[in-house]
Formats: C-alpha cells, sequence, structure tokens
C-alpha cells in the first residue's frame, strides 16, 4: 500500500474496493493504470473485471 492510499485510508477517502486496475503478480489494485506496480515492480498491471471478495465473476468459466 503506498503513501497516498494510507494518507486516504486515515481521512476517509479510502477506495480501495474500487479498484480499476490490479497487479497480476502480488494483487495490489490502483484507481488508475501505472507503468508498473509501486507495489512490488512488477510490469504486469490490468484492468480489474470484478473482486474475488464481492462474488462477481472474475474471469472466463465461472459462476458468479
Amino acid at each position: 500500500m503506498g503513501l497516498v492510499e494510507r494518507i486516504r485510508g486515515l481521512f476517509g477517502g479510502d477506495d480501495e474496493g474500487e479498484a480499476n486496475y490490479r497487479c497480476i503478480r502480488c494483487g495490489e489494485g490502483y484507481e488508475r493504470n501505472h507503468q508498473s506496480c509501486p507495489a512490488c515492480g512488477s510490469e504486469f498491471l490490468a484492468a480489474a473485471e470484478g473482486d474475488e471478495d464481492s462474488g462477481e465473476a472474475s474471469g472466463p468459466g465461472e459462476l458468479p
């Protein structure tokens, strides 16, 4: 978790459940796309299709 996300969490601006992009290696979520993951340095980020914890389908072949 980056510094900005920590500050947002302290002041009630925590949008962790609404990540638009997610790192394929570590799973960290972000509101906007990055060239590389700030948490682990991976260059593989993808658009988030659904949140695993919410019960939404997150890939082909999975049922909601």
